[in-house]
C-alpha cells in the first residue's frame, strides 16, 4: 500500500497534495509514535464541519501513512458505498440508508455528499485505502449501538496494523468519557485503549445547524471564535484531547435529497 500511495504522489505531482487547506496543528497528529486511532466528533448538520474533516483527512493522506476513514453510517450502506467510491455511482450512494430516512439529522446532507466526493478522490489518489460505514442497521440499545461503532473501529485497526484510523461521527459519540446523560453508558470511543486513540471536538462560530434536535429543521449554533486550527482541549475533563476549529461561522446544509426533513 506505501509503495501505490508513492508512486500516486508521484504520478499526481506535489502541487495536488500541498493544495491541502492550512490547518494548524493537524500534520502533528500523524507523526511517527502518535496514536494509531483518531475520532472526530462533530455537531451534525453544518455546511463547514465535514470540510473540515476532509481538511484533516487530507493531511493524513500526505502523512505518508495508511489512512482508513470510518463514517457513522448504516452498516448496511457499505456495498453502495463501495461502488461509489469505486465508479463514482451517486444513484446506488443515494438510493438507501441515511440518505433516504424520513428523518434527516445532518448525516445525509449536501455536506456530507461533497465529503463523500472528497474521499472518493482521496482513494483514486490513494491516500485512504478504506472507507468503512460504523453505525448500527438494528439498535438494540444505546448500550449495543456505542458497542458496535467501537468494535468496527477496533476491527479497522486490527485488519490495517499500520493505519491510522480517521473515525467521524456526532460529538458525543467521540468523547473518551461516560455519556452526560447517563453515567453508567460508556461513550463508543471510551471503549477503545485509551492510549491508542485520540478524541476530538470539531467546532466552529456561532451560527446555525440544520439538524434533530430532538425536533428536525434549523436551529441556533454557539461555537467559539477561536481562529482555524487544532489545539489541546481546555477542558480534558469534557472527554475530548484535542479541539479542532473551522474558524468561520457555521451555515446549515440542506439534504442531499430533496424532502423535508
Amino acid at each position: 500500500m506505501r509503495a501505490l500511495l508513492a508512486l500516486s504522489l508521484a504520478l499526481i505531482g506535489p502541487a495536488a497534495w500541498a493544495a491541502c487547506p492550512d490547518l494548524p496543528g493537524a500534520d502533528a497528529l500523524f507523526a511517527p509514535g502518535e496514536p494509531r486511532i483518531i475520532w472526530v466528533g462533530e455537531m451534525h448538520g453544518t455546511t463547514e464541519l465535514p470540510g473540515l474533516f476532509g481538511d484533516l483527512v487530507c493531511h493524513a493522506a500526505q502523512s505518508g501513512r495508511e489512512v482508513v476513514v470510518a463514517l457513522e453510517r448504516l452498516r448496511s450502506e457499505q456495498p453502495a458505498w463501495d461502488r461509489f467510491l469505486k465508479d463514482g455511482d451517486r444513484t446506488a450512494l443515494l438510493a438507501q440508508g441515511m440518505w433516504v430516512l424520513p428523518t434527516q439529522d445532518g448525516r445525509s446532507s449536501q455536506a456530507m455528499l461533497a465529503l463523500a466526493e472528497r474521499l472518493r478522490r482521496f482513494v483514486a489518489e490513494g491516500g485512504v485505502s478504506s472507507v468503512v460505514m460504523m453505525d448500527a442497521d438494528t439498535v438494540r440499545s444505546v448500550d449495543h449501538r456505542e458497542q458496535a461503532m467501537a468494535d468496527v473501529v477496533a476491527e479497522a485497526a486490527a485488519n490495517h496494523p499500520k493505519a491510522v484510523i480517521l473515525a467521524y461521527s456526532g460529538n458525543l459519540h467521540a468523547r473518551k468519557s461516560q455519556s452526560p446523560f447517563d453515567s453508567a453508558l460508556s461513550l463508543a470511543a471510551n471503549r477503545l485503549p485509551s492510549a491508542q486513540i485520540v478524541s476530538i471536538d470539531a467546532q466552529g462560530k456561532d451560527g446555525q445547524v440544520r439538524s434533530c434536535q430532538p425536533d428536525c429543521g434549523i436551529h441556533p449554533y454557539r461555537g467559539s471564535d477561536h481562529p482555524r486550527g487544532i489545539i489541546p482541549s481546555r477542558d480534558p475533563d469534557n472527554g475530548y484531547d484535542y479541539e479542532m476549529f473551522s474558524g468561520v461561522p457555521m451555515t446549515p446544509s440542506a439534504p442531499a435529497l430533496t424532502r423535508g426533513p
